[in-house]
């Protein structure tokens, strides 16, 4: 029963951070005193980020995601003869993290980029 919960968390985490990191990109159309309340809030999910880009685009969101394409191509692909697929696609997944990181430049420290 616990794992269901932890299974529907993980299922629901990356799309409750893309709508938050979306209300940050519209941040400059609220109000000052909603803009301030949100960044009290939930300034740990984009500090030291760039929010230029729409929250698809958003670090977490892309980490969280290549994770969970990889976790659940272990799980569906699980049998020993499956092992060499599942590090192609862990590379794969590894390399276009990196040119990610290549493109949008998400941290505002250019030495992190």
């Amino acid at each position: 029963m616990v794992g269901y919960f932890f299974y529907f968390t993980a299922l629901a985490l990356p799309f409750v951070i893309l709508y938050l990191c979306h209300l940050k990109t519209i941040a400059p159309f609220m109000h000052k005193s909603q803009e301030v309340w949100f960044d009290q809030n939930y300034d740990f999910l984009y500090k030291g980020f760039k929010t230029r880009h729409s929250g698809l685009y958003h670090y977490y969101f892309v980490y969280i995601m290549r994770r969970f394409v990889f976790v659940n191509i272990c799980m569906g692909l699980y049998q020993p003869e499956y092992a060499t697929l599942q590090i192609f696609v862990n590379i794969w997944l590894s390399v276009g993290f990196m040119l990610y990181l290549a493109h949008y430049k998400p941290f505002f420290d250019e030495r992190l980029n």
